[in-house]
């Protein structure tokens, strides 16, 4: 169609190019496979030429620049690696000097991508930096001085996608589900589902979370998880000695009611590269395991943010592989907040459900009197209303996210073994018994003794 349209008039070529475009990235969100189709076929080609040579700067939008940097989101790092090797920096280059901000800023984020994945960060060499890389950044500062914070967002991994919107987004009530495109489901729970959404108007990829808005219980658990995470993420942006960290909080970007009055959408940032059960049953499914540098840089970025949580008195209440996202750059956001609690001036205990039956601490089991003991399995996994609340502390947290890394490590629960066949072989007073009683089988033996000796300290019984 590329090929074909560069046959007619230009007001009809733009159509044909643009619709081909928006085609494009909408197949490449999240499928890596299309990805590799679109490598190994034409497709790339013809957008670097559509990019380098067929549309004049000034008619090139957002639309089309988004069919490549799509494919650099959601690229694996090889995908990303010969996206640089077919030249794609080069393609889009001469777009870093459009006026148009939004065009500009998707441009450097196309480049960085491409050009800072492992293995093109292993190859770029010092003459491909100063030939393609600086040059580009460096004509953002030309056209105005807006252009300096996207120079800075492409010279920082740091400086991701979500830290950008952290600090220009403000929370959104006037938003309507006309204003977003419904991609794909990415999540489901309890509370309801989660979906891929891009926003219309600044083709920025999202999510949103529709959940019950009917009940004055339902309004009163979404109001506050909605204001705890507002909290966290405006308590580190304004406290001078945190607001230089990485924010390790899925960020609310707005809020709005479904028409019906009976649910609501709260939206909220994406985090492409999934959660952390996808992470591992990945490793399952492909007969890998974790390597300990990166086990020690995810153990690390999740203490950082139960550590910005707990230093705001905020317990989660709910930690488990599920609820740790991913981003782009294999960052860990924590997300879904509906069983946070803030807790009180000088307390350091809050009264909860307590989470997901499998992540829940010792000191919680042990208090569940034997009408609990005794609910169905699934009424328990579902953390119904019902539940009678316990005392819940920081520690809680603690020991959930031991059993989650020790998960990631091991690639199976600490106290379900492997003849269990998974939970459902395993009755629920074996399985407390166990919890309140044992210890866990050993981590795989290629681990380090300080790895191993960290996790079994998470897991310890209060």
């Amino acid at each position: 169609m590329l090929k074909w349209a560069r046959s007619q008039a230009p007001d009809r070529a733009r159509v044909i190019q643009t619709g081909v475009c928006e085609i494009v990235t909408n197949f490449m969100i999240d499928n890596t496979d299309a990805i590799e189709i679109a490598l190994e076929s034409e497709i790339v080609t013809e957008l670097m030429k559509l990019l380098g040579k067929d549309l004049p700067v000034e008619d090139v939008k957002l639309v089309h620049v988004a069919s490549l940097k799509s494919m650099s989101i959601f690229g694996n790092p090889d995908q990303d690696h010969k996206l640089f090797e077919m030249n794609v920096p080069q393609a889009v280059v001469r777009n870093m000097k459009s006026q148009d901000a939004n065009v500009t800023s998707e441009t450097a984020a196309t480049i960085y991508k491409c050009a800072s994945s492992d293995l093109a960060s292993i190859c770029l060499n010092s003459q491909q930096y100063n030939n393609i890389i600086k040059p580009s950044f460096t004509t953002l500062i030309e056209p105005n001085q807006q252009s300096q914070s996207i120079l800075q967002y492409s010279n920082s991994q740091q400086s991701s996608q979500s830290s950008l919107i952290r600090q220009n987004m403000k929370f959104n009530t006037s938003w309507n589900r006309k204003d977003f495109l419904k991609i794909k489901k990415i999540g489901k729970g309890g509370f309801g589902s989660v979906w891929l959404i891009q926003e219309k108007i600044t083709q920025k990829f999202m999510a949103w979370k529709k959940i019950e808005y009917f009940e004055d219980i339902d309004r009163q658990n979404v109001n506050q998880e909605i204001e705890i995470m507002k909290e966290i993420c405006n308590n580190l942006l304004n406290n001078t000695s945190q607001s230089s960290q990485f924010l390790h909080v899925v960020q609310p970007l707005g809020f709005f009611l479904h028409e019906d009055n009976r649910s609501a959408y709260l939206v909220l940032e994406y985090c492409s590269n999934g959660d952390m059960r996808h992470y591992i049953d990945d490793m399952k499914s492909k007969g890998t395991q974790i390597s300990e540098k990166k086990s020690w840089e995810i153990i690390g970025q999740i203490s950082s943010a139960l550590h910005q949580l707990h230093i705001n008195d905020i317990v989660h209440g709910d930690m488990k592989p599920e609820n740790v996202l991913l981003t782009e750059e294999f960052k860990v956001k924590l997300a879904d907040f509906g069983l946070a609690k803030k807790l009180q001036i000088g307390k350091e205990y809050t009264h909860a459900r307590g989470g997901t039956f499998l992540y829940q601490a010792p000191e919680f089991l042990r208090s569940r009197n034997i009408e609990d003991r005794k609910k169905d399995k699934d009424d328990i996994k579902q953390n119904d209303k019902k539940q009678q609340r316990h005392i819940q502390t920081k520690a809680s947290d603690i020991y959930s996210a031991g059993v989650m890394l020790y998960e990631l490590l091991s690639q199976k629960h600490p106290f379900i073994s492997y003849n269990d066949e998974e939970y459902d072989g395993v009755p629920i007073e074996e399985y407390i018994h166990r919890v309140i009683n044992e210890d866990p089988d050993e981590l795989p033996s290629h681990f380090s003794e300080n790895i191993k000796n960290l996790i079994k300290q998470m897991l310890n019984k209060v």
